[in-house]
């Protein structure tokens, strides 16, 4: 049996370790934060339809009573939100900018 001989890395093989390391981590995190925005987002249009309400911050923040995760800036998922329920259609854009469930 062959003996396996351990090498030390350099400072630039550590280097692009750690770079690819911090990679995946941000691809992970990313991929989280998007699943997040998306089931607010549902949760946010559905609450609006109930209460057929238009949206606001101050609706996204104390009526919906959406909680932040420390450290979270809840106005960057605010129009998080906003874009991914404008992206999925205009039925979902009238009851957030106004019109309720029927576009009136």
């Amino acid at each position: 049996m062959q003996e396996t001989q351990v090498m030390e890395l350099t400072e630039e093989e550590r280097n692009v370790v750690l770079k690819m390391r911090h990679q995946k981590e941000q691809q992970k995190r990313k991929g989280s934060l998007s699943l997040k925005y998306l089931k607010v987002a549902a949760e946010y249009l559905a609450f609006l339809q109930s209460k057929k309400a238009g949206s606001t911050f101050s609706t996204f923040s104390n009526d919906f009573g959406y909680c932040a995760d420390v450290g979270e800036d809840r106005s960057k998922t605010y129009k998080a939100v906003l874009e991914l329920i404008e992206a999925s259609g205009k039925e979902a854009h009238l009851v957030v900018y106004g019109g309720g469930q029927d576009g009136q």
